[in-house]
């Protein structure tokens, strides 16, 4: 209690949160959007965004991949909307896990290329898509990879990689799933156009998904994530966000358990039966 100079009650919710001083403990209790980590403190952040406005500013357009699970389904949908805002054109697409496996595959980059697409961006995986890296590279369309999964020391010949657990990056959060790295590369386009940093709603609205359905530590980022999330969700203007609650029979106040049982396993249950790019055109 002296140590932090609070009551004994803040004292105590300090210590078991690991609060080191007033400002966590702010921050703690009173969650804004403006206490996000500065997104270019993620390795490959400003080489990325440079890319993907080369594509948009060109009128060329974006292919966006992702993984068949919530987490990969709400960062697809988190890219789309983000490439969509910024006024470019873009495709995304959710393979089917048991017929094409997991990852970034050979076909995929024929898909992109069959779309005229200059740009694909992974959501969710990729760190070990090596060889398709490779041939996307000879087939001279560029990669960027968005995940958090990190299975070996070796890195692709990515255009850019965005992974806050790869080596030599320096951003202060490792723990975010693939939806919450989705968010921080909408952040880091905001910050690029100078706006403000409460239009990446929309994408928190999407990366609550993702998080809670992945099991992070809700902890820094991820809890800004699901506390700013769980207060806007039923003001979305997103359609699907609205048409999931309501079949959900979810209303206000929201709760993290509530989308963690009722709104995760349907976004889920597509990867193992049916079709994922249903769930992303409704999202």
């Amino acid at each position: 209690m002296d140590t932090y100079d609070v009551s004994k009650e803040m004292a105590i919710i300090m210590n078991i949160y690991e609060l080191s001083d007033k400002l966590e403990l702010k921050r703690f209790m009173f969650p804004s959007i403006n206490n996000f980590h500065n997104p270019f403190l993620m390795k490959g952040m400003d080489k990325a965004i440079k890319r993907i406005f080369k594509s948009i500013d060109s009128s060329q357009k974006v292919f966006i991949l992702g993984d068949s699970d919530a987490d990969g389904i709400s960062a697809a949908s988190l890219l789309y909307e983000s490439i969509k805002f910024f006024g470019g054109e873009v495709k995304a697409f959710i393979p089917n896990r048991q017929k094409e496996g997991r990852g970034l595959r050979e076909v995929h980059i024929d898909q992109a290329i069959s779309y005229r697409c200059d740009l694909l961006i992974t959501c969710d995986c990729g760190m070990n898509s090596f060889e398709s890296i490779e041939y996307a590279n000879e087939k001279s369309l560029d990669v960027i990879v968005t995940d958090h999964h990190l299975l070996n020391d070796k890195i692709s010949n990515a255009h850019a990689i965005l992974n806050p657990n790869q080596k030599s990056c320096e951003y202060p959060f490792k723990d975010l799933s693939g939806s919450g790295v989705a968010l921080k590369l909408l952040q880091g386009m905001i910050k690029y156009k100078n706006l403000k940093m409460e239009t990446s709603q929309f994408g928190i609205n999407l990366a609550i998904f993702g998080t809670l359905s992945d099991m992070v530590p809700l902890v820094d980022e991820n809890r800004l994530i699901v506390k700013l999330g769980l207060k806007s969700l039923v003001s979305s203007s997103n359609k699907g966000i609205k048409k999931l609650l309501k079949e959900a029979n979810i209303k206000k106040p929201i709760s993290s358990l509530e989308i963690s049982n009722y709104v995760v396993p349907k976004l889920n249950s597509t990867a193992r039966v049916g079709n994922s790019n249903i769930v992303l055109e409704l999202l």
